[in-house]
């Protein structure tokens, strides 16, 4: 009575303990009305040790078509629209960064916007929202040329008067 036991539990793979197993102490616990003696219970949770994390990136129609990096790698490019998805697993406490490369276009502000993140013990969405701007002035717009007047002909045939 009262004598506490060591418990293991151990998880199937790719899943870990959440925490540690408690031990359990041994009491006699019957029910209420009944002679028969309860057994013991316990429950352990299991988390999985890789975590999903998807980062959008958004950076305006000005950054299409930029490569977008993970960690230094080149894992995908913007669209048309500037914006971008990419989706990796991780390990929990596990830092990470994500670049967008603008070394294409010297012309885009801010240079190579980057932000570090941290895979977290849950799925999670994470942003990298920044808007670059192209500094270069665009260009003025042709200057329209004057029309030339065409001369008329002169008629031919008979002429009313």
């Amino acid at each position: 009575e009262g004598l506490g036991v060591a418990v293991t539990a151990h998880c199937p793979e790719g899943y870990r303990l959440a925490e540690a197993p408690r031990p359990v102490y041994l009491r006699t616990v019957t029910a209420l009305g009944s002679d028969q003696l309860e057994p013991i219970e316990m429950s352990v949770s299991c988390m999985p040790t890789k975590r999903r994390a998807v980062v959008v990136v958004s950076t305006g129609e000005d950054g299409a078509g930029l490569p977008v990096l993970l960690d230094g790698l080149e894992v995908i490019k913007t669209d048309d629209a500037g914006v971008a998805h990419l989706r990796f697993t991780g390990t929990p406490s596990t830092p990470f960064r994500v670049t967008v490369d603008t070394s294409s276009n010297e012309d885009l502000k801010p240079p190579n916007p980057t932000r570090s993140f941290q895979v977290k013990d849950e799925d999670e969405i994470f942003i990298l929202d920044r808007k670059l701007v192209n500094d270069k002035e665009p260009p003025p717009p042709p200057k329209r040329q004057p029309r030339k007047r065409r001369r008329r002909s002169a008629p031919s045939g008979p002429i009313k008067l």
